[in-house]
């Protein structure tokens, strides 16, 4: 049973890797799933990687933010040309 995806940006060279898209169907999105997966991703990097700040834009005022913020994720930059702000979480300490 498919609940959700989580979409990773890793590179080759380097350590950088992002979350590009974290969704999870409406009907399970209050179980607790979102921070189970959190944790998860917390105790398996990408192999080799290693990214201070794995990070999502969102805008300000979207339910995206509230997500984000609600699972530890902070304001990690300035608001950019199309109204989004990075968002950041230390992840593997």
């Amino acid at each position: 049973m498919l609940v959700g995806m989580l979409v990773m940006a890793i590179w080759d060279a380097g350590d950088a890797y992002y979350i590009w898209r974290y969704m999870i169907d409406a009907r399970y999105q209050s179980q607790h799933n979102t921070k189970a997966t959190m944790l998860k991703i917390n105790s398996t990097p990408p192999e080799g990687k290693k990214s201070e700040h794995p990070a999502k834009n969102v805008r300000p005022g979207d339910s995206a933010y509230r997500f984000y913020e609600n699972l530890g994720f902070k304001q990690i930059g300035l608001m950019d040309e199309d109204g989004e702000i990075p968002m950041g979480i230390t992840l593997c300490e």
